[in-house]
């Protein structure tokens, strides 16, 4: 997904993760901060799709995601040459 599009990466703040594992079952909650348009639903299958993939090849069993986004939504304000003083 990233490696794919970098301006994801540039964009995206981890805001919290928490990672438990408990008898090789991992539960993994993860919040994430971003512009409104930047992650659909294809974009957090495919990074679920991706941490799961690597949590298998360390040997976890099973687990269990929780992925939360918190939106934002940024304005840009340019100063108007004619109001300095």
């Amino acid at each position: 997904m990233a490696e794919k599009n970098p301006r994801l990466l540039s964009r995206v703040r981890l805001l919290y993760i928490n990672v438990r594992v408990n008898d090789n079952i991992a539960s993994v909650d993860l919040v994430l901060n971003a512009p409104e348009d930047l992650l659909d639903q294809a974009a957090i299958t495919s990074m679920q799709q991706n941490l799961l993939k690597r949590s298998l090849q360390l040997g976890v069993d099973d687990i269990d995601f929780n992925i939360s986004i918190v939106p934002n939504r940024v304005y840009r304000f340019e100063m108007n040459p004619d109001l300095k003083s």
